[in-house]
């Protein structure tokens, strides 16, 4: 039987005790290799858990976000922890001072000189937003690589 088990008095009944005592213990197990673990991941785990130890599908719960994620998570005082990025607000004064210089600097220009540019990224490497952890832990900033996709068509045409 693991330490969390132990330390809690925790008596093991069936298969749903097992489960839970494995997937309990695999929480800290994440958390410690500095894995995110999302509900989604947390359910396949559970699935996986279930396929190992042979529990008939008749007597698997039905692994739902709503129904046993809520109540596993409840059972065991487990958390979704948001990761944040950089903190700081926006000077909103200030961002409507430059748009209206930058508006004033392209007024300068011939219409056909000026082109609207519009750009789509898609960051690759983010990882979800939050972890379901047993433990507080501090808040890691998302991973910003991305692959960038730039559109600028002149002013006057149309795509």
């Amino acid at each position: 039987m693991t330490q969390y088990f132990l330390d809690n008095n925790t008596v093991l009944s069936g298969e749903k005790d097992l489960l839970d005592m494995h997937l309990v213990e695999t929480v800290p197990e994440l958390e410690s290799r500095k894995a995110v673990l999302s509900g989604e991941v947390l359910r396949w785990i559970a699935r996986e858990y279930a396929d190992l130890f042979c529990i008939p599908v008749a007597k698997q719960a039905k692994f739902t976000k709503r129904g046993w994620q809520h109540h596993f998570m409840a059972r065991y005082d487990l958390r979704r922890c948001k990761d944040h990025g950089e903190i700081g607000s926006v000077d909103v004064e200030h961002a409507r001072r430059k748009v209206l210089s930058l508006r004033a600097e392209i007024g300068r220009f011939h219409p056909d000189d000026v082109f609207n540019m519009d750009d789509a990224a898609f960051f690759f490497r983010t990882t979800p937003q939050y972890s379901i952890t047993l433990n507080p832990v501090p808040a890691l900033k998302q991973k910003k690589d991305r692959l960038t996709m730039v559109v600028a068509p002149e002013r006057r045409s149309s795509l």
